[in-house]
């Protein structure tokens, strides 16, 4: 009963560790300047918030401008 007790829980910690591991590591993407839809004044003043506060920023995702939908309805 033990044998089989610890075999489970072996199987179940590998398959849960290859699980974790899988894909390799994930790297946000870089952000384009040029780019109409990425929100630079808020990029500035969270940094700036920031360094006043001494915190330190990690984007995941970089804020983009809200653009309303066309065509309402």
């Amino acid at each position: 009963m033990q044998a089989r007790r610890f075999t489970a829980v072996a199987i179940m910690s590998l398959a849960l560790g290859a699980c974790a591991s899988a894909g390799g590591p994930r790297h946000a993407a870089l952000v384009d300047p040029e780019n109409d839809d990425y929100d630079a004044d808020k990029v500035a003043a969270v940094t700036q918030w920031a360094r006043t506060k001494g915190a330190t920023e990690i984007w995941i995702n970089y804020p983009t401008k809200y653009r309303p939908r066309g065509g309402g309805g």
